[in-house]
């Protein structure tokens, strides 16, 4: 039943009659950011052409032209940027930032932004248009830069070739950096590939929970589990980015069976075949490995050949400072780890993707206990903007039910009660919420929401967020929009209550941050 499932999951042929927002021709897709019949003209080039460094590319365009998306991806920031001259777009792409700036967004320039933060986009979509020069330069242009670090932070390297920055120009020619892949799938797409790759190595393979997981953060690492990934400089190919006499082996295996090599069950047969054959004696014991980062490490030495090359190894991060394997692992074994490829993963699998249930009620979660100790305090608490305020009593793990908190103050006593960390005395609000799940990562760390789970937070803020400018709650189901289901302090009503994430979150959303995090235990 399960590999019936799979084929039928990788195929595409399971469906649902509820619609999709995402569009199959444009995981990865590149583009340029004003359309074909416009011809635009390059200005100042990426690199060192004109006796310093260049962080991105200067495109040239008439005055209205539509500024478009370069590729599909989340926007997360919409805003004044003094370092980017001016109104700046950053998008998401896969393990890329992009950022549009210098192109007359801000008011008075003429020109004009179209998405805010936490919009999805697909490639060539309208995402503004192009107004006269919003700070730098000369002429009406886009500013055009793409990094693999943090956008905003990588202002301060916008003229030192330290690596920050790659060019685009190359990136949207090619499809990819030279040592990336050719492909970023979306993050449903990639999703759907963890699972099926997970569900596959657990029950084809016989793998423990920790050695699936393991193997998953060394594949993610290469390819972002996109089939079709393909290494513009070396030729690597698919999810374990197979290259020399194996590559030729796939190649030969694809060509037996009848179907292309880059199809993903093809691709997870194959690996099967290697790892029952010729590298079966160095990968069997891995797969009986119940520690996450030794079952990480095995197989990038055993399977993927890499015992003398550390350089490559890429354990704590990647060659930009994202998430390494280990973490990758981490990640997927905190999705996938309780999941039943035989019975409930089956069901998992079929749920996401053919489940004809169009609501977002799926109450499941690894942080189930933070959902269990918020659903037990609704009716709970009065509204006061407090932290924390004194009728709460002295044990804040058993706080006074009729004691007073904010939005802010509930989701710390609930992580507090559920044993995550916190910072003392309830020391935080929505602003620095926000920011720690996008930097320092002490409390919580902000995941795309298509990863989001019961039990998760959502923080929105506009400006700093002190005050009544921001609003938080917990998740109390996946995350599907504006009809999100939320627990809150606040928002709708006086005392802790169930709501939707459109109706509690309203007054925030016209220009307001939307951030979804994991609190960390």
């Amino acid at each position: 039943m399960l590999i019936a499932i799979l084929a039928a999951l990788l195929s595409g042929t399971i469906n649902n009659d509820c619609g999709s927002s995402e569009s199959n021709n444009a995981s990865g897709t590149w583009t340029w950011p004003f359309e074909k019949k416009i011809e635009p003209s390059i200005g100042q080039k990426f690199g060192n052409g004109r006796g310093s460094f260049h962080d991105g590319v200067d495109i040239s365009a008439p005055y209205h032209s539509n500024l478009l998306a370069i590729t599909s991806g989340e926007i997360i920031y919409v805003g004044h940027l003094s370092s980017a001259n001016g109104t700046a777009i950053i998008e998401k792409a896969g393990d890329y930032q992009i950022i549009y700036q210098e192109f007359g967004g801000t008011k008075g320039y003429g020109g004009s932004v179209d998405v805010k933060k936490g919009d999805s986009v697909q490639a060539g979509q309208k995402i503004g248009e192009l107004g006269h020069l919003d700070g730098a330069g000369s002429g009406d242009h886009l500013h055009l830069g793409i990094t693999k670090g943090d956008a905003i932070k990588g202002q301060a390297s916008w003229d030192k070739d330290d690596g920050t920055w790659l060019d685009p120009e190359k990136i949207i020619a090619e499809g990819s950096s030279s040592n990336s892949s050719s492909n970023i799938p979306s993050s449903a797409d990639k999703n759907k590939n963890a699972k099926a790759i997970y569900s596959y190595l657990r029950t084809e393979l016989h793998a423990t929970p920790e050695a699936a997981a393991g193997l998953m953060g060394v594949w993610d690492l290469e390819s972002g589990f996109d089939p079709k990934s393909v290494n513009s400089s070396s030729g690597a190919t698919g999810v374990a980015q197979w290259l020399g006499s194996r590559l030729t082996a796939l190649n030969a295996f694809a060509n037996a069976k009848g179907k292309s090599k880059t199809d993903l069950g093809l691709q997870l047969d194959f690996a099967k075949q290697e790892f029952e054959n010729g590298y079966k004696s160095a990968t069997s014991k891995d797969f009986k490995i119940t520690d996450v980062h030794k079952a990480t490490k095995a197989f990038l030495i055993d399977y993927e050949g890499m015992a003398n090359n550390p350089e490559q190894w890429f354990l704590e991060s990647d060659n930009s400072g994202g998430p390494g394997r280990y973490q990758r692992a981490d990640k997927w074994y905190a999705k996938f780890g309780n999941m039943d490829p035989a019975a409930g993963g089956a069901g998992d699998i079929a749920g996401e993707e053919g489940s004809t249930d169009c609501g977002g009620d799926d109450d499941s979660s690894a942080n189930g206990d933070i959902l269990d100790v918020a659903k037990g305090w609704i009716g709970w608490f009065y509204y006061v903007q407090t932290h924390p305020s004194k009728d709460l009593g002295s044990d804040l793990k058993n706080p006074a039910k009729k004691g007073g908190t904010d939005c802010s103050g509930f989701v710390w006593l609930v992580l507090n009660k559920a044993g995550y960390k916190v910072p003392k005395n309830m020391g935080w609000f929505t602003g620095s919420m926000e920011s720690d799940a996008k930097g320092d990562h002490k409390y919580l760390k902000e995941i795309d929401k298509s990863d989001a789970e019961p039990g998760d937070v959502v923080i929105v803020n506009t400006g700093s967020g002190a005050g009544n400018l921001g609003h938080t709650a917990i998740l109390e189901s996946k995350w599907t929009g504006n009809s999100t289901k939320i627990i809150e302090q606040g928002g709708v009503g006086d005392s802790v209550n169930e709501g939707t994430f459109g109706s509690s979150f309203a007054s925030l959303l016209s220009g307001g941050s939307v951030t979804v995090a994991r609190p960390i235990k």
